[in-house]
């Protein structure tokens, strides 16, 4: 049986007694204080300022006698001593100066930090978890993404809410405090992104023979990635640029102005990292196609065409094969992700164009190819994109 007077089993009893001193209060006002005040007695007030000393004298003791006092009971204790606290409009206000519980969350600056790394902790365990038990989730009637990426949304913000949740007095802190959260907040985002990144098999993007084929796994991965990048990352700017609802000082205004601009280069930068990710799979994904774009092209550069024939026809085994292998990635990836592989694939088709146009084989080839290729490759070059790419990809999701 553990030993009742060791300093981790007060500070659990004592957490109990606040917790049930919380639950007094509340059955005090609504039920015993009535029928005192009845007979021209306030009890609920003498009961408040008695419990007042009680709870931070006793509370600034039991922690200053823990090097490392466990985070989960400090935390627990700080969150109802923080509901007692709110109960002090219920007493008049001559009697609310006196209360010394105004300043309790001194008590437990130093633990505010062990609160937040605990909270990364189980985020990050609970991300894990979420991504071996994945399951496909139908988003649209072909878009998908798995389980994970939904649960892990619901985690993050949670994390992001514990900053919200602590409710800190001491502004200045309290700003320090959510740039911590949210720190955290774009780590265990990046964890998950790489957690769905390591668990993309070369099988999953590449057949036996090492060419590249779309593959619904594929999709999903790309999917969760950017569906982690838009939530997240839209909700941690809001969350961010909150306004605080209590008057501030100038100094606490500076500080404020400060912690946005941090919090706001954090998350710009981890928007950054997942893009990274993204763009790596998207990168294999064109190294593996380019070989195949080239001879088209080479083929293109070969071909004598008829001054008679359509100009885009010399192309139209080019455009075949694009659209043969993004059929299935433009059906089943959420839209965003599409665009960065339709700009990239083209970008790179029309590299190799200009390559092309600059060997020794465009040179031999006729003045009718020349032209075409010239004009397809200036087409791209002079738009730029989205119409162009979106009147493509609407081709290829059809």
């Amino acid at each position: 049986m553990p030993d009742q007077n060791t300093p981790d089993m007060q500070l659990i009893a004592f957490k109990g007694l606040i917790e049930h001193i919380l639950n007094h209060c509340r059955r005090v006002l609504q039920h015993i204080n009535p029928i005192f005040q009845r007979a021209g007695v306030d009890y609920f007030t003498h009961f408040y300022l008695i419990i007042n000393k009680l709870i931070v004298v006793e509370a600034m003791s039991k922690l200053e006698i823990r090097e490392s006092p466990d985070a989960v009971t400090t935390y627990e204790m700080y969150r109802a001593i923080k509901e007692i606290k709110k109960l002090k409009k219920s007493i008049p206000k001559e009697h609310r100066q006196q209360l010394q519980m105004a300043n309790f969350h001194k008590c437990f600056q130093r633990n505010v930090n062990q609160w937040i790394d605990l909270a990364t902790e189980r985020c990050r365990s609970r991300i894990k978890q979420a991504i071996e038990l994945d399951t496909v989730v139908q988003v649209t009637e072909d878009v998908q993404f798995s389980s994970s990426a939904v649960d892990g949304t619901e985690f993050l913000l949670l994390l992001m809410k514990l900053s919200d949740e602590l409710e800190w007095p001491a502004k200045a802190e309290a700003f320090t405090f959510k740039i911590f959260v949210v720190k955290s907040v774009c780590e265990c985002a990046l964890f998950y992104v790489s957690e769905v990144y390591n668990r993309l098999r070369p099988e999953d993007m590449f057949n036996q023979q090492g060419n590249f084929r779309a593959t619904e796994k594929l999709s999903i991965v790309l999917n969760n990635m950017q569906h982690i990048k838009t939530v997240i990352m839209k909700h941690l700017m809001e969350h961010s640029l909150e306004q605080s609802g209590k008057k501030l000082t100038e100094e606490e205004q500076d500080i404020q102005t400060h912690s946005k601009e941090v919090m706001g280069t954090i998350i710009q930068s981890a928007g950054e990292d997942i893009s990274t990710k993204l763009a790596s799979i998207i990168c294999q994904i064109i190294l593996k196609i380019s070989p195949d774009i080239t001879a088209l092209i080479e083929a293109i550069v070969e071909r004598k065409t008829p001054t008679t024939s359509l100009e885009m026809s010399v192309i139209d085994p080019l455009m075949s094969y694009l659209a043969s292998n993004l059929h299935t990635l433009g059906n089943h990836l959420l839209t965003p992700v599409f665009q960065l592989i339709l700009t990239d694939m083209w970008c790179m088709s029309s590299d190799c164009l200009q390559r092309v146009l600059n060997s020794d084989a465009a040179k031999k080839s006729s003045d009718r190819s020349q032209y075409t290729i010239q004009r397809s490759n200036s087409s791209y070059r002079a738009s730029e994109s989205s119409s162009m790419l979106m009147v493509l990809g609407s081709t290829w999701r059809a």
